[in-house]
């Protein structure tokens, strides 16, 4: 339980950091949520690329059809932290 409450409390603190850090730009809400959606895609999009890659029943082609979705990922983090 107590494990929880401090996975909880990192993810509190890192999310306020991050979205003061993007507060103090006019656009901080739109990068908040391009950052949070690019975030989303490029972690859970490699976990799916991985688990298929490595599962021996599955095709290649499932595992190279969510590399577009990790690289859409990537760039929307990169463009979410550049400066305008």
């Amino acid at each position: 339980m107590l494990e929880i409450v401090v996975i909880v409390l990192a993810l509190l603190t890192g999310a306020n950091w991050l979205l003061n850090l993007l507060a103090k730009r006019p656009d901080g809400g739109f990068r908040g949520i391009s950052m949070g959606c690019g975030l989303f895609l490029a972690v859970f999009m490699t976990v799916i690329f991985i688990q298929a890659v490595t599962d021996p029943k599955e095709e290649f082609m499932a595992a190279t059809v969510v590399v577009p979705w990790i690289a859409l990922g990537v760039l929307l983090m990169v463009k979410a932290s550049k400066k305008p």
